[in-house]
Parts: C-alpha cells; sequence; structure tokens
C-alpha cells in the first residue's frame, strides 16, 4: 500500500457535536406558560439561561457585517432542511427569504431549490485536501491524523496545517417570514429556530441530531423524532400534541388538553401545561413526564 494511502487510513474524525454559527439556547418562558408552571418549574427555567441568539430572539438582526442576499419566495407549505444549516422563521405579514453570511462563499454554500409546494434548503460541506486524498465535513467535530490532533473543523470552518488545504466558507444563516410556519422536515444537524408562532398546526420531523425551538401558539402539535435530534416546544402554547420518539432524542412541549405521547428507545419527552387528557407508552428506558 502506498504511504499515502496509510496516512489517510490514519484520519479519523472525532465528532465532538454542534458547533453552529448560532448557539442553540434554551427560550424564556411566555408569562402564559408561567401561569400554568409549578414554583419549582419555573425556578429551573429562570436560572442560568444563556442570552438569547438569532434562533430564539424576535429582536435579532443580521449584523451589518454580513452579505444578505435575497431570495425568490413561492407559496409553500412544506420545508425541508438538509445538513448543517441553521434556519430561523419569524410569523411575518410580508413574504421574506434571505441567506446571510460573513463570505460570499457562506451565502453561495446554501442550495435552496423547490419541489412543489416544498421549499428544501441544503449547505454544501467543508472540504480538506490531503496529499493522496480529501475528507469533507458535514457537520462539526475535529481531524485527527495518526493519533495527532491537526484542526477543528466545522460546517464552513477549520484549521490550517501544514498537511491540509481548507476550504473556509464562515457562518451562515437563512432566514423565512410568513404570516404561517410550513410543515418542518430537518435531516441531518441543523438548527432551525420558529418564532412568534400563531397558527392552527404545526408539524415538526427531525431525522438525525438536528434541532428545532418554537415559539407562539398552535391549536395542534405533531412532532416526530427519529435519532438524537430535540424539540423544544416549551414556549410554543398548544390544545393538543401528538409526541413521538424513536432513538435518544428530546421533545418539551407545552400543551393544555390533550397529549398523545409514544417513546420508542432511551430519548424523553416532557409535557408541561398539565394537560387532562394523557395517552402515553414507552419501549425502552426513556420517560414520559409531566411537570
Amino acid at each position: 500500500m502506498k504511504p499515502s494511502a496509510y496516512f489517510l487510513l490514519g484520519i479519523l474524525i472525532n465528532f465532538a457535536g454542534l458547533a453552529h454559527a448560532f448557539d442553540r439556547t434554551a427560550p424564556s418562558t411566555s408569562q402564559n406558560a408561567k401561569a400554568n408552571m409549578t414554583p419549582s418549574s419555573m425556578q429551573s427555567r429562570e436560572q442560568g439561561n444563556p442570552p438569547k441568539t438569532a434562533l430564539d430572539d424576535p429582536e435579532w438582526t443580521v449584523p451589518a457585517s454580513y452579505i444578505t442576499e435575497n431570495r425568490p419566495l413561492q407559496q409553500i407549505s412544506k420545508l425541508a432542511v438538509n445538513g448543517a444549516v441553521d434556519v430561523v422563521f419569524r410569523r411575518s405579514s410580508t413574504p421574506t427569504f434571505y441567506v446571510a453570511g460573513e463570505t460570499a462563499e457562506a451565502v453561495a454554500s446554501v442550495k435552496t431549490h423547490y419541489e412543489g409546494d416544498r421549499l428544501i434548503i441544503e449547505r454544501e460541506g467543508s472540504t480538506f485536501n490531503f496529499s493522496g486524498g480529501s475528507v469533507t465535513i458535514n457537520g462539526s467535530g475535529n481531524v485527527v491524523v495518526n493519533g495527532t490532533r491537526i484542526g477543528s473543523a466545522q460546517q464552513g470552518h477549520a484549521a490550517d496545517s501544514k498537511s491540509t488545504t481548507v476550504i473556509s466558507q464562515g457562518k451562515v444563516i437563512v432566514g423565512l417570514g410568513l404570516p404561517e410556519a410550513p410543515s418542518i422536515s430537518l435531516q441531518g444537524n441543523g438548527d432551525i429556530g420558529l418564532i412568534d408562532l400563531k397558527q392552527h398546526a404545526l408539524a415538526v420531523s427531525i431525522k438525525g441530531s438536528g434541532n428545532v425551538t418554537a415559539s407562539g401558539t398552535a391549536t395542534s402539535l405533531s412532532v416526530d423524532v427519529a435519532g438524537s435530534g430535540d424539540v423544544d416546544a416549551r414556549d410554543l402554547i398548544t390544545t393538543n400534541a401528538s409526541l413521538s420518539i424513536a432513538g435518544s432524542g428530546d421533545i418539551e412541549a407545552f400543551v393544555r388538553s390533550s397529549v398523545h405521547a409514544r417513546v420508542a428507545g432511551s430519548g424523553d419527552i416532557v409535557v408541561l401545561g398539565n394537560p387532562q387528557q394523557r395517552d402515553h407508552s414507552v419501549a425502552g428506558s426513556g420517560k414520559v413526564k409531566f411537570r
């Protein structure tokens, strides 16, 4: 075997969790939610919360230093996000669709297209070019060669070394505004923030390790997590909810009337709001908790 082949065999991509352009944080509790929470749960929510970010702050605006590209927005009822992409949706009477990033390369790395009434958002990965081969990073982690760490990488970021040439794209976020949020399908390790919703129904599906946060109101909520993804809907006040986990993911939801909860695996579902109708089951080491 050639030396370059041995060199490539020594590469270990050791993922260390998500390191997106904007950290995911727990949103603050709405006044309606506080009225239905116990003092102990309110205290746990309010202590030690990190600062808000683009994904959960209604007042967040694109930094002036960012390059912003407005893109055409068609009528949609579905949103599919694939890969390590951060998307923030805000309820708006004026349709809005933009990609904002630190560099033109970061903006260009986000690909968007339509399939009927579905908007698909994807981002190209970063590439490490080695002597004799290459490694593409579609997420975040460390690059270790023959037991030695040569750099860290995330989508669009990496550290230079003598052995690598890195395509660095920079931070990027996608902004979307419509009167109502479409149904959400997230595959991969992206983050989606849904802010200030006011609609009849919301459906969220995650396959992978992505995260979705939601705030506002919705009559019905449907959440399906397959993998290690998380859904934080504590600040989305709902009447009815259907919640399902297959894997190690977690769901937190605020439900006032009825909830249908299923866990298969080690994931946890936490239900706030004290719904009177409760249909729940667990297969595995996971839990369904009511608070």
